[in-house]
């Protein structure tokens, strides 16, 4: 899964820091993305607590996964529907009165 994601041809060892391995910073939220979808976990990438390798991040799923952290769980700083952007105003009240 992290190697497809890096465009590696071979997978990183379990120890080696992801960025070190050529990992940019969109590629690591790609990684994250995926791993939340793969085992139903919602990580932020803020557990990782500096180390982003893959046993930190298999260390996470497990943890978030026994501490009840799974797919149903808030994520971070509460619901997402608490954080979600408002949508845009009506047409009709923008000053040119078009979007």
């Amino acid at each position: 899964m992290v190697a497809e994601i890096l465009a590696h041809p071979a997978p990183p060892g379990p120890h080696t820091d992801l960025f070190q391995a050529g990992a940019t910073s969109l590629a690591f939220v790609r990684v994250l993305a995926r791993v939340n979808e793969h085992f139903g976990v919602r990580l932020t990438g803020a557990e990782l607590d500096g180390e982003a390798t893959i046993a930190r991040l298999a260390d996470c799923v497990t943890g978030s996964r026994s501490a009840g952290g799974g797919a149903d769980a808030a994520p971070p700083g509460g619901p997402v529907s608490a954080r979600a952007p408002q949508p845009a105003e009506p047409a009709a009240t923008h000053p040119r009165g078009t979007a």
